[in-house]
């Protein structure tokens, strides 16, 4: 049935490295060997290249926690930098090495978030002292970013919201090799686990029930993955079952998440009630999909209305799904926006074989699909990238202290 690329073993349960170091001569390469023998680092590991290759290769993996990186053959190194810390999980620690005694690229970087930057040449002392700091921050937990968070939620039942918070948190992850998350909050009738070809679990309701136990050692047990830096966390739990919610617990269980991720994609259910309006107002954005009927076109008042008071109206964006299926009594984009009193933000357009797609869990093909272009689009705003779908030159320091 499933045809996302095949689930190995757990990563996000896999050992981080503590470090992993860029260097760019042999002589470096030993002076950081000698550094991390010193310090006892466990899981380091030390590698030749420049900024490029820790791109290409923290694109690929789970980030360290301590990252080491050289700019010195980098043309434009800011911009270099704000890509790495791009592919980067939210509370890797940056240690860059250059050969320019350049002050004003000094407090640009640190302007950006840097933790330190050394002018080479290098001496075991000055690396080592280096080092051993940012290994401190990271155990104390200093100056920790956060991922953003994405919700969905529909006006209406049947017009493809978990099928879109799926496709979306499939693209940042598998696509754009951002480490990212999909909840489910529906826990007894979620589609997203069905979507995806997973097994049964109650991750989740233990996580709703007993917070205190949610640290990073539960998330990296509790999520599954799907492919490399796509995870999911979901239930289905029974329909006579009844379970208590504690009152912080969505707001600790994301919190958590935030530090281990990316980006955090929440499914919620349509019908208020405490998760759902939680998880509004701890959200980043929100997508409120709605159909340009009847129906559709006062929901989209109401809950319009009703997110406006949890969430800031400037993070709501409206998204009209299923475009030109020829539903009885559709009223034009037009008409629509002038009932509503906004503008719709998206336009996506049915297509039968994404949503066969989607169905049968071949998101690959989904994107894969001539129509593909709007539910890119929709899916770089989302995330904070524009339609474009470059990521703006928000500096690493606010990306440090705050994913919203």
């Amino acid at each position: 049935m499933n045809t996302v690329p095949s689930r190995g073993g757990n990563q996000a349960s896999q050992e981080r490295a503590s470090l992993m170091a860029f260097m760019k001569t042999p002589e470096e390469e030993t002076m950081m060997n000698e550094v991390v023998n010193r310090l006892l680092l466990p899981f380091a590991t030390v590698k030749r290249g420049g900024v490029a290759q820790a791109i290409k290769t923290v694109s690929e993996m789970r980030s360290p926690k301590t990252l080491v990186v050289d700019i010195s053959d980098s043309d434009l190194p800011i911009s270099d930098i704000e890509k790495l810390a791009e592919v980067c999980e939210p509370d890797v620690k940056l240690l860059v090495l250059g050969s320019r005694n350049d002050v004003s690229l000094f407090r640009d970087l640190v302007s950006i978030g840097v933790s330190d930057y050394l002018i080479k040449p290098l001496s075991p002392d000055l690396l080592h002292r280096a080092v051993s700091a940012l290994i401190d921050q990271t155990q104390t937990g200093q100056r920790q970013r956060r991922g953003r968070v994405i919700s969905f939620i529909g006006t209406r039942g049947g017009i493809g919201t978990s099928s879109l918070a799926t496709n979306v948190a499939w693209y940042l992850g598998h696509e754009r090799k951002r480490r990212t998350i999909i909840v489910d909050l529906d826990l007894y009738l979620g589609s997203v686990g069905l979507f995806l070809d997973l097994d049964i679990k109650h991750n989740l309701r233990e996580a709703i029930e007993s917070p205190d136990r949610v640290d990073s050692i539960f998330v990296e047990q509790a999520v599954e993955e799907i492919s490399n830096k796509f995870y999911v966390l979901n239930a289905e739990e029974n329909l006579e079952e009844r379970f208590k919610i504690n009152d912080d617990a969505l707001e600790v269980l994301i919190s958590k998440l935030q530090e281990n991720f990316q980006y955090v994609v929440l499914d919620l259910r349509r019908t208020p009630g405490p998760l759902t309006q939680r998880a509004l107002k701890l959200s980043t954005v929100v997508s409120l999909v709605t159909e340009r009927t009847l129906m559709g076109m006062r929901d989209t008042v109401r809950m319009t209305n009703w997110i406006a008071d949890l969430q800031k109206k400037e993070n709501i964006v409206i998204v009209n799904n299923h475009v030109n299926t020829g539903t009885e009594g559709l009223f034009s984009k037009a008409e629509f926006e002038k009932n509503v009193g906004r503008k719709i933000d998206h336009e996506l357009p049915y297509s039968a074989e994404m949503a066969r797609a989607s169905a049968h869990g071949k998101i690959d093909r989904v994107f894969k699909s001539p129509i593909a272009g709007d539910l890119i689009s929709f899916a770089q705003n989302v995330a904070g990238w524009g339609r474009s779908g470059v990521v703006p030159q928000k500096t690493l320091l606010q990306r440090l202290l705050g994913g919203r």
